[in-house]
């Protein structure tokens, strides 16, 4: 990010900041999303096998389970900070890009809605990780 924004790089007007600022937190977001995705699918074969492989031993460590439920409450916790921000950007974006906002240029606008409907897939996806935790 801080590339984007040296001298060399710097964006000619805010609203092209602005806009370099929402695709940086539209990309962070996915990779946060899928980091996530990715927890949980462990926690998730991590139980599943685990108890498949020892159906005989059908109690289990307190301690193993409380790190799982561990893992599970901080995913949730983040997929929630990452929701507050999603919906954030998800009213912030289209107030900003406007069609009655003259002086905001076609190619700034244009970007602003690609990540307008990136914003929707990403908080859909949220939603969908939410139901794992």
């Amino acid at each position: 990010m801080a590339t984007k924004f040296s001298k060399s790089n710097a964006p000619a007007s805010s609203i092209e900041t602005f806009t370099a600022i929402v695709d940086e937190i539209v990309d962070l977001s996915a990779d946060l999303l899928e980091g996530i995705a990715a927890e949980l699918d462990m926690v998730s074969r991590s139980v599943f096998l685990k108890s498949a492989r020892k159906r005989s031993k059908v109690t289990r460590s307190n301690d193993a389970l409380h790190g799982t439920l561990i893992d599970v409450g901080n995913a949730g916790g983040r997929l929630a900070r990452i929701r507050g921000s999603l919906l954030s950007l998800q009213q912030i974006v289209p107030f900003v890009s406007e069609p009655r906002l003259d002086w905001i240029a076609n190619n700034m606008r244009s970007r602003l809605k690609n990540a307008q409907v990136d914003l929707v897939c990403l908080a859909d996806y949220e939603t969908h990780l939410s139901g794992n935790t």
